[in-house]
């Protein structure tokens, strides 16, 4: 898939520990089945394990 993610590339060069970030704050509202790899979402060819489910995103929604 192509993509262009500028934004969220400028984000993860603004801020270095972004992704560990999400990842924590994943984690304090509850999506234990949520694991960021990157800030776009998207697979690297290097990169397996992204994942998430749709009840945690109805969890990040619900947040928001």
């Amino acid at each position: 898939m192509v993509s262009s993610n500028d934004i969220a590339t400028a984000l993860a060069e603004t801020f270095p520990d972004l992704v560990v970030n999400m990842n924590t704050r994943a984690q304090m509202l509850g999506m234990n089945a949520t694991q960021f790899l990157n800030t776009t979402g998207l697979d690297e060819a290097d990169q397996w394990g992204a994942v998430s489910t749709t009840y945690d995103m109805i969890k990040l929604l619900r947040h928001i």
